[in-house]
């Protein structure tokens, strides 16, 4: 659950309200490149928000608020 982020009191409202029927996310570090992090946000399967940062707390923010503009919630 994307509880950790900023974003997280919409994603936490959508899930109440049962919205978000399966709601993942992967952090994965990338091997090549020393401190980069990606964060991919899936809802029922559908990516909804996907970002690489130096800072994995910044690629999960971001890939948050991309899933929440694409739900129009932001």
């Amino acid at each position: 659950m994307l509880i950790l982020y900023k974003c997280s009191p919409a994603f936490t409202d959508l899930q109440r309200q049962g919205t978000l029927q399966m709601l993942s996310y992967a952090v994965t570090e990338n091997p090549q490149a020393v401190n980069r992090w990606t964060v991919v946000v899936r809802i029922s399967g559908v990516v909804m928000g996907s970002f690489s940062a130096p800072l994995r707390a910044t690629a999960k923010e971001e890939a948050a608020r991309q899933a929440l503009v694409q739900l129009g919630v932001i």
